[in-house]
């Protein structure tokens, strides 16, 4: 369903609803006050290794970052109902943490927050080598 809201306004409003301040919506997220602020006032737009942090703070299944940033609803998640993450890609290092945890018997939780922490790696890498890239022809 289309939304006419803004990510700015949809953030706000949902913060509110869970009665989160922005400083304790922006701890969650693990991000400034400052950076929060911005997203909710559309000064910025989050990078894409942050919507896993937005949607943790703002209790949305995956996904929904990049659902509200093209026009459509967040999907809210349902406190007691495991996400279906059949539906996450993977790759094969991916494949191989979730094996090796499992045979370990850690916590499904767990496996994935190591996961999605090493796609923030992952991501930041990315950007740091770009702006590397960028200062080097200089």
């Amino acid at each position: 369903m289309q939304n006419s809201a803004t990510f700015g306004q949809q953030l706000t409003g949902r913060r509110n609803k869970l009665g989160l301040s922005q400083g304790a919506a922006a701890r969650k997220a693990g991000v400034t006050r400052v950076t929060w602020r911005h997203w909710e006032q559309d000064k910025t737009v989050p990078h894409t290794f942050n919507y896993v942090r937005i949607e943790h703070a703002m209790e949305w299944e995956p996904g929904s970052v990049e659902a509200v940033l093209t026009g459509d609803q967040p999907t809210e998640k349902v406190v007691g109902v495991e996400v279906d993450r059949r539906r996450v890609p993977l790759d094969q290092t991916e494949k191989e943490m979730i094996d090796f945890g499992r045979g370990e018997g850690v916590a499904e939780d767990r496996i994935w927050w190591h996961i999605f922490n090493r796609r923030e790696r992952n991501a930041k890498e990315t950007i740091e080598g770009r702006r590397g890239d960028g200062d080097d022809s200089a």
